[in-house]
C-alpha cells in the first residue's frame, strides 16, 4: 500500500467485499462530516442512519436471535446498515446488474417508475462497478506486487525489492502470503480515487435505488428515504407487551424476519405510516414506522390465483408446520394492537 508517511503494515488477508464494506463507511461517514466534496445525493440524516450501530439488547434471548443472523442479503437487515448496503453493491458487481433483493408479492403492485430506473441502475453499476473493482488488484506474493505497483510508490525509502519483502514480513507470514495472496489498495491522492466512484454510485442510486439494495420495495404511500427499524427494536417491542411464556412466539416472529423477502415503510389508512414485512406465500407483520409499537392487525389479505378472491389466514399459519401437535395445543400467542386478540395455535 502506498502511503505518503512511510511504510505501514498490510494488516491480515482482506477479502474484496470486506473492502467494500470499508469502503462504503468511510464514503457515509465522510458525506455526514461534510469532508467528501461530492454530493451524494442522500441527506447527512439519511447518511447517518445507514451508519447506526445497534443498541445493546438487556433480554439475553434477543440477544441469541440477533446472534444467530446471517450476513447475507435476506430477511430484515441487522444494523449497521451499510454493511447489507455493502454487501448488496458487492453481489450486484458480482453479477455485472442491478440485483434487487426483495421479491415480488402477488396482488401488490410495486411503482411503475421503478422499471425505468432499474435500467438506469444496471447502466451504473455496470460503469462504476467495473471502475471501482479497478482501484483493487490481487497478487500472488509481496515480490509480485512490488515488482508491478513500484517499489517506489509504495515503499518510500526502502531501495531494493527484495528489503520491501523483508518490510511485510514483519506483519504477515510467508504462509498466510502463500494461503491468501495479496490485494493491493491505492490510498493514495489521485484524480480517481475508490471512494469517488462509490460515491458517483450511491448518487446515482439515490434513496429509491440504495433502499431496494436494502430490501425495500416502492408502492404507492412508501417512503422513499425512510429505513427499516433495527431488528432489535422489532423484537423488544413485542416484548414489552408480552411475557416469557410466550417464547415460542418470539421464535416465530423472528422466523418471520429472518425469511421476509418484501419489506415496506408506508402510508396505511387510518394508522399514519408503518413498516411492514411479507413471507414468500405472502403472509406478514406490522409495526409502527419507527418499529417502537406491537402489531397492527394479525391476520393478512392474500389474493387467492384464479378467481382474485381474498381469504384471510392466522399471523403464525406459515410456520404451524414447524411446530410440532404438543406445541400447537399449548401455545397461546398473544396479538395486541388496534384490537386484543389470542391465537391458540
Amino acid at each position: 500500500m502506498a502511503s505518503s508517511s512511510g511504510p505501514s503494515s498490510p494488516g491480515p488477508p482482506v477479502r474484496l467485499p470486506d473492502c467494500i464494506e470499508e469502503l462504503v463507511r468511510f464514503t457515509l461517514a465522510s458525506a455526514v462530516e461534510g469532508t467528501l466534496g461530492a454530493d451524494l445525493r442522500l441527506s447527512r440524516h439519511y447518511c447517518a442512519g445507514l451508519l447506526q450501530e445497534d443498541g445493546p439488547l438487556d433480554d439475553p434471548r434477543l440477544a441469541l436471535l440477533q446472534g444467530e443472523v446471517s450476513d447475507d442479503c435476506d430477511g430484515v437487515p441487522v444494523y449497521p446498515l451499510y454493511k447489507r448496503l455493502a454487501r448488496a453493491i458487492q453481489r450486484c458487481i458480482d453479477h455485472g446488474s442491478f440485483l434487487r433483493t426483495s421479491k415480488f408479492i402477488k396482488g401488490i403492485p410495486e411503482d411503475e417508475s421503478l422499471k425505468g430506473k432499474e435500467k438506469e441502475w444496471n447502466e451504473l453499476i455496470a460503469d462504476q462497478g467495473s471502475e471501482l473493482l479497478n482501484h483493487v488488484k490481487k497478487y500472488p506474493s509481496f515480490l509480485e506486487m512490488l515488482k508491478a505497483e513500484s517499489l517506489t510508490k509504495v515503499l518510500p525509502g526502502v531501495k531494493t525489492i527484495e528489503e520491501g519483502v523483508q518490510v511485510y514480513r514483519n506483519f504477515y507470514t510467508e504462509e498466510k502470503e502463500k494461503k491468501s495472496g495479496v490485494l493491493a489498495i491505492s490510498v493514495s491522492r489521485s484524480d480517481s480515487q475508490p471512494y469517488v466512484s462509490l460515491g458517483a454510485l450511491l448518487s446515482g442510486l439515490g434513496y429509491e435505488g440504495v433502499s431496494c439494495l436494502l430490501g425495500l420495495v416502492h408502492t404507492v404511500g412508501s417512503i422513499p428515504d425512510a429505513l427499516p427499524p433495527a431488528r432489535s427494536v422489532l423484537l423488544s417491542s413485542f416484548m414489552v407487551l408480552h411475557s416469557s411464556k410466550n417464547q415460542l412466539a418470539l421464535e416465530v416472529i423472528n422466523r418471520l424476519l429472518t425469511c421476509s423477502c418484501w419489506m415496506n415503510i408506508h402510508a396505511i389508512q387510518p394508522y399514519d405510516y408503518c413498516f411492514e414485512i411479507r413471507v414468500d406465500e405472502g403472509y406478514g407483520a406490522r409495526w409502527s414506522r419507527d418499529g417502537s409499537k406491537d402489531f397492527w392487525s394479525h391476520t393478512w389479505r392474500k389474493g387467492i390465483p384464479g378467481d382474485g378472491s381474498i381469504r384471510n389466514f392466522g399471523l403464525f399459519h406459515l410456520f404451524m408446520s414447524h411446530l410440532s401437535r404438543f406445541q400447537e395445543s399449548m401455545a397461546l400467542i398473544h396479538v395486541r394492537g388496534v384490537e386484543h386478540v389470542d391465537v391458540l395455535l
